[in-house]
């Protein structure tokens, strides 16, 4: 008699366990069956395109719904804040939007997020209101740079980079620079392998410039590379290195990914470029905004939920041809 009051004890407090663990899962606030997601572009163009196929890829890897709201990038700002004023009346799950363009508009986006999650990706905003920030690295990609220049100059060799005026070229500088640090350190000799020489670039006078970067030339040139730390700049490097008196030796790095510079790498007349993947942007873009929409409480957020930063990718004359398919429908 006594072991069966034991056993009716036990089973009596399983039960209240169970009936305790359901209470909980009662309580708990359900997770939405389907995220109603908004992508906004930043402009138009095949790397917009991708940047939407990878949005696209996301949202049906999630089970959401995603609407596309395309922008011109000539006239953005107009365009914006009506289009933020809207979506905040429709009031959906998720609103991820390129920050290009929305200087000025902080009312708009604020209230933007009492009615949805707002994340921003690819360019860099500073307002509390938006929740979290998918962008790229400049710091990590002038550390890629720094790689890709060892790996073109073997056993040593002096990298030039040229620094024009830009938000993003102090960033590069310093991760190209604290590479190339470690690098040397690695090798544990009295002389580093790799040596940094700066020079700053001006687009309308190149004169000086090029005068220095001749003088590095004509001492060792098939052991020189030159960074370009700015965005683009494939003809201002060319015109550059051909006042320098370069004759094709020096390796050469931009930061660019347009069609003209990939091109330029499939036909050797640059080494490399560091580019993003436009696919893994809209992809992580929307997948991160999904995420938040099913685990964050709806509110206006203090502090923002910090950053996502994607990898930086060293495209050359090994993996051009994937690189060009990727960034352009060929």
């Amino acid at each position: 008699m006594k072991g069966l009051q034991l056993a009716m004890g036990f089973l009596a407090g399983i039960a209240l366990l169970a009936t305790a663990a359901s209470g909980v899962n009662v309580l708990r606030r359900p997770e939405p069956a389907q995220s109603d997601l908004v992508l906004v572009t930043g402009g138009t163009g095949p790397f917009w395109e991708r940047v939407i196929e990878g949005a696209a890829a996301a949202a049906r890897e999630c089970g959401s719904l995603l609407r596309v709201e395309t922008l011109n990038e000539s006239n953005l700002a107009a365009p914006q804040a009506a289009l933020f004023e809207r979506l905040a009346a429709e009031r959906h799950d998720g609103v991820a939007f390129c920050p290009v363009g929305s200087a000025g508009q902080q009312d708009a986006i604020g209230e933007l997020s009492r009615s949805s999650k707002v994340l921003s990706y690819l360019g860099d905003t500073t307002q509390d209101d938006v929740m979290c920030r998918v962008s790229k690295s400049d710091y990590s990609s002038g550390k890629r740079a720094a790689d890709a220049a060892i790996e073109l100059l073997h056993g040593g060799g002096t990298i030039v980079a040229l620094t024009p005026a830009g938000p993003a070229v102090n960033e590069r500088l310093a991760g190209l620079d604290d590479q190339l640090r470690l690098r040397n350190r690695q090798l544990k000799t009295n002389e580093p392998a790799w040596q940094l020489v700066t020079i700053a670039v001006n687009s309308t006078e190149l004169g000086s410039a090029a005068r220095t970067l001749g003088k590095i030339l004509s001492s060792r040139p098939r052991q020189v590379c030159v960074v370009s730390l700015g965005d683009g700049g494939l003809g201002e490097l060319k015109d550059l290195l051909t006042l320098a008196g370069d004759r094709g030796h020096a390796k050469t790095i931009l930061f660019d990914q347009s069609r003209e510079a990939i091109e330029a790498i499939a036909v050797r007349r640059i080494s490399a470029a560091i580019v993003f993947d436009p696919f893994e942007l809209g992809h992580e873009t929307i997948g991160m905004l999904d995420r938040l929409c099913r685990s964050e409480p709806l509110g206006l957020p203090s502090g923002g939920r910090g950053s996502v930063h994607l990898p930086a990718h060293v495209v050359d004359a090994r993996n051009v041809e994937r690189f060009r398919s990727k960034l352009f429908k060929l």
